[in-house]
C-alpha cells in the first residue's frame, strides 16, 4: 500500500519546491505578515476589513510547507494580531 494522500500533501519536499525557493518564500511571508500587522494596527485594529490580508502569508506558508506550515503561519498571525 502506498503513502496516504495526507502524507504526500503535508510535506513541502513532496511538492517539489527547491530549498532556496522555500527560504525566499518564508522570508517573503514573514515580511508580508509584518506589513499586514502594521496595516491592521494603523487602520483601527481587527474591526477593519484589512484583517483579511493576513490570509495571504498564511496561505503562502501552506503552499510552501504543506499543512504544518499553514498551521504555523496561522498561529503566528493569530499571535501577532491578538485581540485588537
Amino acid at each position: 500500500m502506498g503513502a496516504s494522500p495526507y502524507h504526500a500533501w503535508s510535506h513541502g519536499r513532496s511538492q517539489g519546491i527547491h530549498k532556496r525557493w522555500r527560504v525566499a518564500g518564508t522570508a517573503a511571508a514573514t515580511l508580508l505578515m509584518a506589513l499586514v500587522t502594521l496595516l491592521v494596527y494603523q487602520t483601527g485594529g481587527t474591526s477593519t476589513a484589512y484583517l483579511n490580508f493576513i490570509l495571504i502569508p498564511v496561505l503562502l506558508g501552506a503552499a510552501l510547507f504543506g499543512l504544518w506550515g499553514g498551521l504555523a503561519f496561522g498561529l503566528l498571525a493569530g499571535l501577532l494580531l491578538g485581540r485588537r
